[in-house]
């Protein structure tokens, strides 16, 4: 897997992750907006209201019982997209929001996950 984010190139073998915040996907911290839709090759879909600290490589665990087999496995965010945004109101002038969503796509590690240091450095600083 290889993608870039912010200006750096990271790619992870396929039981490589990176460090995320969340290490669980489960119903009870997240409104899960659907069923997990199973894709393809143990890879699954969700959607739910948006989370912004699901990182694309980092290592989650499931707790979705409509998923087949999901206890005691890793699954890693090989993709994340943010959907909504605001609408402008004309009747009253006003900017009201929708609902935000992520769509995260999970792919099943086969293994022990093993953590790697690929987290970019955020604060664009630069040693000399």
């Amino acid at each position: 897997m290889c993608f870039i984010d912010v200006g750096r190139f990271i790619a992870l073998a396929a039981n490589e992750v990176v460090r995320g915040s969340i290490t669980l996907i489960s119903e009870q911290e997240m409104t899960l907006l659907s069923i997990p839709k199973y894709t393809k090759n143990d890879t699954f879909k969700i959607t739910m209201l948006f989370e912004p600290r699901l990182v694309v490589g980092q290592s989650v665990g499931l707790d979705i019982p409509v998923v087949p087999d999901y206890k005691e496995k890793y699954y890693k965010v090989t993709s994340i997209a943010h959907i909504g945004g605001a609408k402008p109101d004309f009747k009253t002038d006003v900017t009201r929001g929708d609902k935000w969503l992520t769509v995260v796509t999970l792919e099943r590690i086969k293994g022990t996950p093993k953590l790697v240091s690929a987290q970019p450095n955020h604060n664009n600083s630069t040693k000399k």
